[in-house]
Order: C-alpha cells, then structure tokens, then sequence
C-alpha cells in the first residue's frame, strides 16, 4: 500500500516491468538508473503530474543507494566473521 493509502495497480506492476528489462538492456549504469527511469515513467503512465513522478524516482533511488550501502556493511561483516571463525580455531 503506498502513502496515498491505494494499492499497486497493474499499470504500476507493468511500468515496473518495463523500468526493470529497460535497465537490464544498458548494462550495470542501467542497472542504476533504470528503477529511477522506471518509477518516473510508471508515474507519469499512471497520469501522475512531472513533480510527483520526480519525487517517486528519487525515492527509488535513495531505496537503491541504501540497500547497496547495507548489502555492503552485511557482506564485510559477514567476512569478518568467518575470518575471525577460520583464525580463532
């Protein structure tokens, strides 16, 4: 449910799709802009206005950046934690 309190429709399950094969097409840079692309178009489909469809990528966006940031963290620890396993015995 979003924060407007209304539930994904299938334009908004569709546009996802096509923001997810058009990043898959251009690669790693597209695999970083293409959610964002993604969102904004599935917003503007939806018959959102620019501002708001700006505002959904960017929350797309900081989405993505923090879930690379704690991939990141969970990964070092979770080698750290198997080194200091290996070392400890």
């Amino acid at each position: 449910m979003t924060r407007t309190g209304r539930t994904a429709t299938t334009d908004d399950r569709r546009a996802s799709k096509f923001g997810a094969l058009a990043g898959l097409l251009f690669g790693p840079l597209g695999l970083l802009i293409g959610p964002v692309i993604g969102a904004v178009a599935g917003e503007m489909i939806r018959g959102g206005d620019v501002e708001r469809s700006l505002r959904t990528g960017v929350g797309a966006l900081i989405g993505m950046v923090a879930s690379i940031a704690a991939d990141f963290v969970i990964s070092v620890a979770m080698i750290g934690l198997f080194l200091w396993w290996v070392w400890r015995v």
